[in-house]
């Protein structure tokens, strides 16, 4: 893999997108509404003009991943890519369902995320199993993960390198957490190993910090 190729995180609050550079650009994730001048700025820092973003991908379809692809997506030109069970959602403007995974807090949260409104966006890359990254000049896929949601995705790096959007939340190096919503807790479980199985090099997390294999390992045995 060409050392040139990188993962280039943008802070968007409690929420991260990322932007992969290599000889392609493709953004994964949009933030929260009004995440779009930041998104813009850290493109322009890493010497990616606008219009030379290729791809966005999104890893599922909740207001804090999505809410800003409507403008990216007219600004840059970008082709949007969503997995296949999350674009009819992604179109009508709602969030995938948000389902609680225990605790009073989720619960909370769950309402709010429900009550949230989107900009319908149509999707133009519609994932299945995977997708393969290299036209888009990055070398890597993306993978199925259901588990958070039905259709959440990650992205796998040739590097070893992954980006996830809300299938876990990275703790410390060593040590990671479920989230707050799961669709299906097996499948959740099926997705960690999935993962851990490919002894990733590093594990990029939407929420909390970059974690190892080591910290996925023990996920899993706690689901």
């Amino acid at each position: 893999m060409s050392n040139s190729q990188q993962v280039i995180p943008i802070s968007l609050g409690y929420v991260k997108a990322f932007l992969i550079k290599g000889k392609g650009a493709v953004l994964v994730d949009t933030g929260v509404p009004g995440s779009f001048d930041k998104i813009i700025d850290a493109l322009k820092q890493n010497g990616v003009e606008p219009p030379n973003v290729s791809l966005i991908i999104l890893t599922h379809n909740h207001i804090d991943h999505v809410g800003e692809v409507y403008r990216l997506k007219q600004f840059t030109g970008a082709k949007v890519a969503v997995h296949e069970s999350e674009a009819k959602a992604l179109r009508e403007g709602r969030n995938t369902e948000v389902v609680a995974a225990g605790g009073l807090l989720s619960k909370i949260l769950v309402k709010m995320v429900k009550n949230s409104e989107l900009k319908g966006v149509e999707a133009d890359v519609l994932i299945k199993d995977e997708l393969d990254l290299g036209e888009y000049g990055i070398e890597g896929k993306v993978i199925h993960t259901p588990g958070h949601t039905p259709g959440s995705v990650a992205v796998a790096l040739a590097d070893g390198e992954i980006i996830f959007g809300d299938t876990i939340i990275g703790k410390t190096n060593e040590k990671a957490a479920k989230p707050l919503f799961a669709s299906d807790l097996k499948e959740l479980k099926n997705s960690v190993n999935k993962i851990a199985k490919m002894l990733p090099r590093v594990i990029h997390n939407s929420h909390g910090v970059p974690c190892s294999t080591k910290a996925i390992e023990g996920l899993y045995q706690k689901l």
